[in-house]
This record gives C-alpha cells, structure tokens and sequence, in this order.
C-alpha cells in the first residue's frame, strides 16, 4: 500500500475514518492513528488538519486524552459511521475504486 502522504486524499482521508470505523468503540490517539500508516506515514501537521476538517464536518468528536503525553484522543460518530459505510459502497466497484485508488487488498469486510 502506499504511503498515507503518497495517496489520494480522499483515499487517505476514508482510510483514516475507516480504521476509526474499525475501532468505533475506543477512543484513538494522533499517535494510534499515524501509526497505522507505518512510521513514515502521515507528518503530524497534515493530520492534526484532517481531524479539525473531520471534527468540523461532525465526522469524529475529540477529548482530552487520559494519557498526558496523547493530549487528545478521537473518536468517529455516528454521522462518520455513515459517509464510510455510503463511500465503502461506492469504491467496492472495482472500476471506481481503481480510479481514485484505492488499494487491490482493502478489505472492505472490515467496515
């Protein structure tokens, strides 16, 4: 899979709701969430970015972290929920997925 910066950011921004998705019971860290990308994925900046553009659209609601060290924690709403399983549909055609990238192994299974 390619690297989080290297995508399309409308792939790279369903991955991240979608690994929230996949997790909607816990509260994540920026860590948690970068991680998931390998340690050359996502820089800080453009993802504390993408959770304001989430928090703003009602995507993921946002906490104070139990852990100092992790500032903050997310977590994705209902409304979130919703646009993964809605864009899910719509990239599980093989031609639509293709086009936007989306990668061969995804597995859609899991949202």
């Amino acid at each position: 899979m390619k690297k989080a910066h290297e995508q399309n950011p409308l792939v790279r921004d369903f991955l991240i709701l979608a690994y929230l998705k996949k997790f909607s019971n816990d509260w994540k860290n920026k860590n948690e969430i970068a991680h998931h990308y390998g340690s050359h994925g996502l820089h800080r900046g453009r993802l504390d970015r993408i959770l304001d553009n989430f928090i703003v659209k009602g995507f993921i609601e946002k906490k104070e972290a139990d852990n100092p060290q992790a500032k903050w924690e997310y977590k994705i709403t209902d409304t979130g929920i919703s646009f993964v399983k809605k864009t899910a549909d719509y990239f599980k055609d093989p031609i639509a997925g293709l086009m936007v990238g989306i990668p061969k192994d995804f597995d859609f299974d899991v949202i």
